[in-house]
């Protein structure tokens, strides 16, 4: 081989060393809350249920939602998120909040609803 040839994968070979390094750490898997909890540095996406929807309330002031959410296991985290309740959030059976613990209180950054009203009328025709 030539010696150019062998610079470039070994550029190479670093530079996806790089960007895994940066990226690797920064991926996020699925998980429960309980997992979730005894992990309160690595970001997760949790799917659960929404309960006790009598409960849910925001506050202008703070700019935060609360919630309570129960994942696929049965338990049970309230959930804070700082910005409004997303539009569709009453609509959906399921949601998936993105984001850590930290005290006790799952902190959701994003909050995905999972909208079956979405597929509605679409049904296959046989």
């Amino acid at each position: 081989m030539k010696k150019i040839s062998v610079l470039i994968i070994i550029v190479l070979a670093v530079v996806f060393a790089v960007v895994l390094s940066f990226y690797g750490s920064s991926m996020s898997t699925y998980a429960d809350f309980k997992t979730a909890e005894k992990n309160p540095n690595k970001e997760v996406h949790i799917i659960g249920t929404r309960i006790n929807t009598d409960k849910e309330i925001y506050y202008p002031q703070k700019d935060l939602f609360v919630f309570y959410l129960q994942d696929s296991l049965g338990n049970v985290a309230k959930v804070h998120y700082n910005d409004p309740k997303p539009p569709n959030f009453d609509m959906a059976k399921k949601v998936v909040v993105i984001g850590r613990f930290q005290d006790s209180v799952f902190v959701a950054k994003k909050i995905l609803e999972k909208c079956p009203s979405k597929y509605k009328g679409q049904e296959k025709l046989n």
